[in-house]
């Protein structure tokens, strides 16, 4: 399942959001303090083309990837960026957990902190 979540993160990494989309399943959920929740591909894809017209030079880079359980990845990432109306950066250190189901498909990604 590692390498599933790090092809998750290459295609975030390369903007490609139909790439990221077509890894979620019809019925995941994404947790983030920064995005809020949002359940479902459909309402997952609009926050992701909202947060990436925002920041569209926004880049994670990660470390410590771990496998924490059967179907479940996390790794912890530092998020760059700038804001594209306000100029402000964009920097942001935590961890994100990544729950497949047993499709190989995304059911959940949480932002932790």
């Amino acid at each position: 399942m590692i390498d599933l979540a790090r092809q998750y993160v290459r295609h975030a990494n390369a903007h490609d959001l139909d790439a990221c989309e077509a890894m979620f399943s019809d019925d995941a959920r994404y947790v983030s303090a920064g995005v809020g929740e949002h359940t479902g591909r459909d309402a997952i894809r609009a926050m992701m083309n909202g947060f990436f017209r925002r920041f569209p030079d926004v880049h994670w880079q990660t470390s410590n990837w771990r496998e924490e359980a059967d179907g479940i990845v996390a790794f912890d990432f530092t998020m760059t960026g700038k804001d594209r109306d306000t100029g402000e950066p964009l920097y942001r250190q935590s961890v994100e957990r990544i729950c497949f189901n047993d499709n190989g498909e995304i059911r959940r990604i949480e932002v932790l902190g």
